[in-house]
């Protein structure tokens, strides 16, 4: 729930996402440790791991922006999510950051129910794709969900704490659009 004061708003989503994204993070860290201290950090299964906590995150940050468009009433227009994702921060590469973070969740939660080669013969799966290549992950990469995560994070480390900012300014700017 979402309310808005003069001088402030109570984002209870957001208090959530929040703290879970810490969770997610300092997994993510320790992950990362300890795939340094091993040869062959794939065959251990580290960099598995890595892509699911960032997936999982990137699902997180979705449900955000679903209760948050449901909340200031998007979800009542048509084509709601097509709005939605437009507004708010733009990445470097050209393309709204949530946006990204929406491809990245929707690319963790049905990349193993696509067929290879991605996309062939999934509308979701190829808009998916196209939506991650415009920021620079290609879509033969083994680790997409991570590599998503790194570059939107870049130049800093790969945290997911560090997509708040972009999503609370999304939030401001779907509350100041809302219908």
């Amino acid at each position: 729930m979402v309310i808005q004061f003069e001088d402030g708003v109570l984002d209870h989503e957001l208090e959530f996402l929040e703290e879970l994204l810490g969770v997610m993070d300092a997994r993510i860290q320790r992950i990362r440790d300890e795939a340094r201290a091993v040869l062959d950090p794939d065959a251990f299964g580290y960099l598995d791991h890595l892509d699911a906590a960032a997936g999982l995150g990137f699902v997180s940050c979705q449900q955000y922006v679903t209760a948050i468009a449901g909340w200031f009433g998007l979800t009542r227009t048509k084509n709601w999510k097509q709005s939605a994702l437009a507004k708010g921060p733009v990445h470097s590469c050209g393309t709204p950051t949530v946006a990204l973070i929406n491809a990245g969740a929707n690319y963790w939660k049905h990349h193993e129910e696509w067929s290879p080669p991605y996309g062939q013969q999934d509308k979701l799966a190829e808009k998916t794709l196209q939506t991650l290549e415009e920021v620079g992950v290609r879509r033969d990469e083994s680790y997409l969900a991570f590599s998503l995560l790194a570059e939107l994070t870049r130049p800093q480390a790969p945290r997911l704490s560090l997509l708040l900012t972009d999503l609370v300014q999304w939030r401001e700017a779907v509350s100041a659009n809302a219908p």
